[in-house]
């Protein structure tokens, strides 16, 4: 076969072969001589960021109503959380069936998981997120109120400082978030490694029956103050309006795990100056 059999769609032995035609390019590009491609607008890039936009909220009165139902939300949680752990705490009956029998304590961490797995599949869907936020805070602050009944058994000073300290925390570190325009992104690897790095060490400390005592506890203060920093500017910047579930529920933890953390950093530092006033 040559050169020529394949431009005549004859073979040399007078064999029809199949001959290759080249297709008539369409569209305006090629049709119309006065098409100016770069003149032409990007459509698809215009469309694809408005929908960006419109999906993470960066709309500012968007932005503000999703802040305003985040800290509403949040604000209903903390007072039914003091509600709970003060009746709990002052109502002598419940005080001391608290301290006295376990299984309160076992059947509220179990719901705690429960209903966190749960809220996070249906954080989006009302009312099922709202109801499921209600029962979940109603469990957590049973597990609060029953860590502030132990604490008030020593010394009732302590919780006060301590729900005293967390607010004044809480309220500084949202209100320079807030005014900052820093970017709070690099703190994410570093909690979460601070965080981890804590767990492993109360694990350990819980195997072995070791306390974890004032450092654990001034490291758990830091990570979650750094936690609500950081949460503040997800809220801020990053969620999407849809999440105010999501984002009730992440502030609100960073609020308990402080306060709880300084109640040991209070009770453990009260016990060192103890120690180190008592004559040898």
């Amino acid at each position: 076969m040559t050169v020529k059999s394949l431009l005549t769609g004859k073979s040399d032995d007078d064999i029809p072969v199949a001959r290759a035609e080249a297709l008539p390019l369409k569209g305006p590009q090629y049709m119309d001589p006065k098409y100016d491609e770069e003149a032409q607008p990007v459509v698809a890039t215009i469309v694809k960021e408005a929908t960006v936009i419109e999906n993470l909220g960066w709309d500012k009165e968007t932005r503000r109503v999703f802040i305003r139902k985040v800290y509403t939300i949040l604000a209903v949680q903390l007072i039914g959380t003091f509600i709970v752990g003060a009746f709990m705490t002052l109502h002598q009956p419940t005080h001391v069936y608290v301290l006295t029998h376990a299984w309160p304590v076992t059947v509220s961490c179990i719901l705690s998981i429960v209903l966190i797995i749960a809220l996070m599949g249906f954080k989006d869907k009302s009312p099922h997120n709202m109801l499921l936020l209600a029962a979940f805070t109603f469990v957590e602050a049973f597990m609060v109120g029953t860590v502030t009944t132990a604490y008030a058994e020593e010394n009732i000073g302590i919780v006060l400082e301590a729900v005293f300290l967390t607010g004044a925390i809480f309220i500084g570190l949202t209100v320079f978030t807030f005014q900052s325009k820093i970017d709070f992104s690099f703190l994410g690897a570093f909690l979460s490694m601070g965080l981890g790095a804590m767990i492993l060490w109360g694990f350990f400390a819980m195997i072995f029956g070791a306390g974890t005592g004032y450092v654990y506890a001034l490291l758990g203060c830091i990570i979650f103050s750094g936690y609500i920093l950081f949460d503040t500017w997800l809220i801020m910047d990053r969620l999407n309006p849809h999440e105010y579930v999501l984002a009730a529920i992440m502030l609100y933890l960073d609020i308990i795990n402080l306060f709880l953390y300084l109640l040991q950093l209070l009770a453990s530092s009260e016990d060192r100056n103890l120690q180190f006033s008592d004559p040898v």
